[in-house]
């Protein structure tokens, strides 16, 4: 396990996955493993993904990247929420990367809408750092 990527445990987990899921849950995950984590972390050794490596890939996937539209909070909330699952699987792993990577919502009285807390986000979303 420990020189296994992430696209290695995520073969493992979805062992797992494909008995304890919804059919519909399945499909969601699998659409965010393909489409956004195994792009970003794919070839990465597990042990090597650190808490600021996810802290960047939230704040990429709330800016947009590469031509890719922004998410909203709730959409990260969903990839936090399978980043956890993956890699709390990997009990090898003394901490999990993720358990120093809280969700940061908030709820946005005058909008009514879930709102992310990015690290720095007030500087990146008025453009400066």
């Amino acid at each position: 396990m420990t020189e296994d990527t992430l696209a290695d445990l995520v073969i493992k987990w979805r062992e797992v996955g494909t008995l304890i899921l919804s059919p519909t849950t399945l499909a969601e995950y699998e659409r965010l493993l393909e489409k956004r984590i195994l792009p970003r972390f794919g070839k990465t050794k597990v042990r090597a993904i650190r808490a600021n490596d996810v802290d960047a890939f939230y704040a990429e996937l709330r800016r947009g990247r590469s031509g890719a539209r922004h998410l909203g909070a709730q959409s990260i909330q969903h990839i936090h929420a399978l980043l956890r699952r993956l890699l709390n699987q990997a009990v090898r792993i003394p901490t999990s990367p993720i358990a120093r990577v809280p969700p940061r919502l908030r709820s946005c009285s005058a909008t009514g809408t879930w709102v992310l807390n990015l690290p720095n986000s007030n500087a990146a979303a008025s453009g400066s750092s």
